[in-house]
């Protein structure tokens, strides 16, 4: 009976480069959702500079725009501008609205077409002569952020469109979304990287 692929190699376990290079890649997005509760306008500018800055120097070491790094700038482009110029003022969870479906498209249909987005993050980062995570990994990781955007949707519609729920638990709710699947994208590099191939929850090896 033939054995199933390691989901990761453990030569590219011992640099772990894929999920901090993953992480850099969602900085516009961490940097808006830290800074949103404190100024939206602002949140959004600065998310639009460290979607330019990442986006721009990958496409010029690389000569290629990522699918992520492409949706982030004009999302957060984008929005900065409308909010800035066409409805100043507009409610952060309608803004959140657009830019989680944004996101939340982007992640799906690169699943849908067998892309997973994490993958082009840990290509980028592979030491030399090391062999790439399997694509099962990287649909994993890709579903597991489809998953967070798809409730990270869900609460800004709900606050957007369901005046009765308060706007503070629906905030909470795409926080603790966000939050929770970097905490999982992390800890399963880690783990990858403790156990050279060992994935229990996924009953292979």
């Amino acid at each position: 009976m033939r054995r199933p692929a390691p989901l990761f190699s453990p030569r590219l376990a011992a640099g772990r480069k894929a999920p901090a290079s993953l992480f850099v890649g969602l900085a516009p997005l961490i940097v808006y959702s830290v800074m949103a509760p404190l100024s939206v306008t602002l949140a959004l500018w600065l998310a639009f500079a460290s979607a330019f800055v990442v986006a721009v120097s990958h496409f010029v070491e690389a000569r290629e725009l990522r699918g992520l790094d492409a949706a982030q700038f004009v999302l957060f482009g984008g929005l900065s501008l409308f909010d800035a110029f066409v409805q100043p003022g507009t409610p952060k969870s309608s803004l959140g609205v657009i830019l989680e479906m944004g996101l939340l498209v982007t992640a799906l249909w690169s699943v849908i077409v067998n892309k997973p987005f994490t993958m082009s993050y840990s290509i980028a980062r592979m030491p030399r002569g090391a062999a790439p995570l399997p694509q099962g990994t990287h649909l994993m990781l890709s579903g597991a952020w489809t998953v967070a955007f798809a409730v990270m949707a869900a609460a800004d519609s709900a606050a957007t469109f369901i005046r009765r729920i308060p706007p503070g638990w629906t905030s909470t709710l795409g926080l603790a979304a966000l939050a929770g699947v970097l905490f999982f994208t992390w800890q399963y590099g880690a783990y990858i990287g403790r156990r050279g191939g060992s994935v229990p929850f996924l009953g292979k090896r």
